[in-house]
């Protein structure tokens, strides 16, 4: 028969397989990122220092003052917080994120199927502008000057009122609470714009809708914590040996991200051929 319906079922499995391999491109991203988190290295190395390395926070410039209003240098021991260490994470995570947005829309039109990325850039916007304008902010204009107790009341009033207005309340406001607290933890956490990377990898998992995707963002938002975990309580004892003591934190990120996009990229050129045979 010529409308048989197990072979229109076969078909449209077929054109389901074809469409996701089509517009699947986070493998770009993820080896971008990889790349962005290993270009931080230099960033981290400790300074050559004949005696014991020592700083003031008196000594650091007011643009540091401003991204860090808790006092917190967001450092490793024996390492001198650094205000270029945050312009590195502030360029090259945005130039990552404009690039990103640029792939998916360059691949909509190359191969007729689009990714939104809608749900992506305004989460990723969320978090790249809160440590910059959104922590000092909320630091120098409720917490300091209001006190913690009327500052807190003041932000979930903030949330609740967010959450009202939503579709999804429940939803929203574990979202926004969480963005918040992500965007805080990034002033603090010596390694702390990992998390904005895993925040933009999620998303991406988010639009993707791949297993392999969320694999390997799950793993490396899990990973991201546990080295600022380790890197701010558990320093004194090294997890890594010697010559990686200063860079094992960075460059083992890295290597999830990369493995991610390398498997992204094996798996989607396997879906095209077998899409085509």
């Amino acid at each position: 028969m010529a409308n048989d319906p197990g072979d229109v079922l076969d078909g449209l499995s077929a054109l389901r397989r074809r469409v996701r391999g089509d517009r699947s491109g986070y493998w770009l991203p993820f080896l971008l990122f990889g790349l962005v988190v290993a270009g931080a290295v230099p960033w981290y190395l400790p300074e050559a220092c004949e005696a014991a390395c020592t700083w003031s926070s008196a000594e650091l410039p007011a643009l540091w003052h401003w991204l860090h209003p808790t006092g917190q240098a967001g450092g490793l021991v024996g390492h001198r917080p650094s205000l270029g260490r945050d312009l590195y994470w502030m360029v090259a995570l945005t130039v990552g994120f404009l690039v990103t947005v640029w792939w998916y829309r360059w691949r909509a039109g190359k191969v007729g199927v689009e990714t939104s990325t809608r749900l992506y850039a305004q989460v990723t916007l969320f978090v790249l502008a809160f440590p910059l304008l959104g922590v000092p902010v909320l630091t120098e204009l409720f917490f300091n000057r209001l006190g913690w107790p009327v500052a807190l009341a003041a932000l979930v009033v903030g949330v609740v009122a967010v959450t009202l207005v939503a579709k999804r309340k429940l939803r929203t406001a574990v979202a926004v609470l969480a963005l918040i607290l992500v965007g805080h933890l990034v002033t603090i956490f010596p390694f702390g714009h990992l998390l904005v990377v895993a925040v933009g990898v999620l998303g991406l998992a988010w639009v993707e809708r791949s297993a392999l995707c969320t694999t390997f963002a799950v793993l490396f938002a899990v990973w991201a914590l546990f080295v600022n975990g380790w890197a701010t309580w558990v320093y004194g004892a090294f997890l890594w040996p010697a010559p990686l003591v200063d860079t094992g934190d960075l460059l083992s990120s890295a290597l999830v991200l990369v493995s991610g996009g390398v498997a992204g990229l094996v798996a989607r050129r396997a879906g095209v051929v077998r899409s085509r045979g």
